[in-house]
């Protein structure tokens, strides 16, 4: 694969994960929807993965979708089940053509699961993983995926723990035991640094507490 940039930082904080990236083996980016997360986690992931710094990207979601709705009413398998979120990740990379986009998942370089399916793995061996939308876990799962991490692996954790579909949280507490810890990053995102449409933090902000 050649080398390329995937994704140029839009703002402070995707700027801040570049730089976090790196020397983290464990990096947890937080904060609100629209500022760019997911963009940022994957952008630093291919890149590596283009440059061969990398083997192997690991995608993952809980299998938690907007407002609990099950994926389980989704036709097909697993893979089928997953593409829309995969075809999501890939909006926010335009240069990630649809035609790389395939040749990396049919080769196996991308790998995209769900959370249920990561017990019992190791993110090690140059892989790293995205897990996405980690206000979703419960504290269960968030030992479990933590646990998976291994030599040569790297994991990135993305979520906004104001939009959790659980009764309790535990994103924000994780972060706040386990942040300083040598390997361990946090890039945290405000609302001022929106790259979707401008009316996202104020929707959010009056929507708060409904």
């Amino acid at each position: 694969m050649r080398p390329e940039a995937l994704f140029l930082p839009r703002n402070p904080s995707q700027w801040e994960v570049r730089r976090s990236y790196s020397s983290s083996t464990i990096l947890f980016l937080v904060g609100p929807a629209g500022t760019g997360k997911t963009h940022a986690a994957l952008g630093c992931a291919l890149e590596d993965l283009f440059r061969e710094r990398m083997k192997k990207l690991l995608f993952v979601r809980p299998l938690i979708p907007c407002g609990g709705e099950s994926v389980g009413f989704l036709r097909g398998g697993l893979a089928q089940k997953l593409e829309p979120w995969l075809a999501s990740a890939a909006d926010v990379l335009p240069n990630l053509t649809h035609a790389k986009l395939t040749a990396l998942v049919s080769t196996g370089k991308i790998e995209q699961t769900s959370l249920g399916f990561m017990r019992g793995r190791t993110v090690g061996d140059r892989t790293v993983c995205v897990l996405d939308e980690a206000q979703n876990l419960n504290m269960v799962q968030m030992r479990m995926f933590l646990s998976r991490i291994g030599d040569g692996g790297k994991i990135i954790i993305t979520g906004d723990p104001e939009q959790s579909d659980l009764s309790r949280e535990i994103l924000s507490p994780t972060v706040s035991v386990l942040e300083g810890l040598p390997g361990v990053g946090v890039v945290r995102f405000d609302a001022s640094q929106t790259v979707r449409h401008p009316l996202i933090p104020e929707i959010l902000t009056r929507l708060r507490g409904l």
